[in-house]
């Protein structure tokens, strides 16, 4: 018996089938160009927001070389007048009196709470203020050093609070010698640490942005601005780190121990064991930038 070929008939043609197809093509390609566009808004948002990021870093480093000038400033006005006063008591030690030193034109009162003469024994015998009640500082290291040591440099302690000016100071020392060389005591300055808030006055570092002076022993010195960190706190993290380990160095990620995300700027102090930070905030820094990315979105 012989089977019949069958064939079928092609399909008639329609429009309608036509167009959805053509709808779905156009639906899809729609889709791609849509993803394709915020991907790269995306990329275009990224780098902005890094250019954004490297202007505060140049920013940072420049206004941290206007503070390590007045740091530097201060710390040489201090120590010029630390040596002017040791050359008037080697010239007559007898007479010497540190009211006599704080009374002259070229003392800095802007600077120096307190100008103390330590004798040999450790014994304040004499101060730059008007009354002052008599203090053995002879198991302090500021005495220690100088005595034990007999390096001519001047030393810069770590903050001591309160005493007789009721503040926060940072003290500079120099060791004396009597005529006839012999060790005969130390000559204190007492810097005020409020110094570097007037200094944060003067340069724009903003609402969030902080000044820091801290030693390569990780002890805080003074700081101005809206830190939270207190002069003798202890400074950790990478941004200590890496100030022990180059001279200069800004950081876009770090904080500098108070929690707020910050862009850090940090200098070495030539000759010092000193290093200043300026710190600017991050969610400030940005904050331009995240509105202008809402307003195209």
């Amino acid at each position: 018996m012989n089977k019949v070929l069958q064939t079928h008939a092609p399909a008639p043609f329609s429009l309608r089938r036509l167009v959805a197809a053509c709808l779905q093509t156009t639906t899809l390609l729609g889709s791609v160009a849509i993803v394709a566009g915020h991907l790269a808004l995306l990329v275009l948002f990224d780098h902005q927001r890094q250019q954004v990021l490297t202007q505060a870093a140049v920013q940072a480093a420049n206004l941290n070389m206007v503070f390590e000038q007045h740091v530097m400033g201060a710390l040489r006005t201090i120590d010029q007048m630390l040596l002017s006063a040791r050359e008037a008591y080697a010239r007559d030690p007898s007479s010497f009196s540190v009211e006599a030193v704080s009374r002259t034109e070229h003392f800095p009162k802007n600077l120096v709470l307190q100008l103390a003469l330590v004798d040999a024994d450790g014994r304040m015998t004499g101060s730059s203020l008007a009354s002052t009640d008599a203090v053995d500082v002879s198991d302090q290291e500021l005495f220690r050093v100088h005595r034990e040591t007999p390096r001519d440099e001047v030393l810069i302690s770590k903050p001591v609070p309160g005493g007789t000016s009721q503040a926060w100071t940072i003290q500079f020392t120099r060791r004396l010698l009597d005529p006839q060389g012999r060790f005969a005591g130390v000559l204190v300055a007492s810097m005020d640490t409020t110094y570097l808030s007037r200094i944060s006055e003067s340069i724009d570092i903003g609402s969030s942005g902080a000044v820091v002076l801290f030693g390569l022993d990780g002890i805080i010195r003074a700081r101005g601005g809206a830190s939270s960190l207190l002069p003798g706190q202890a400074l950790g993290g990478p941004i200590m780190d890496r100030a022990r380990a180059a001279e200069t160095g800004v950081d876009t990620g770090p904080d500098l121990g108070d929690g707020l995300a910050q862009i850090v700027s940090f200098r070495r102090v030539p000759g010092a064991p000193l290093v200043v930070a300026v710190a600017l905030g991050r969610k400030e820094v940005l904050a331009p930038f995240e509105r202008s990315r809402e307003t195209i979105q």
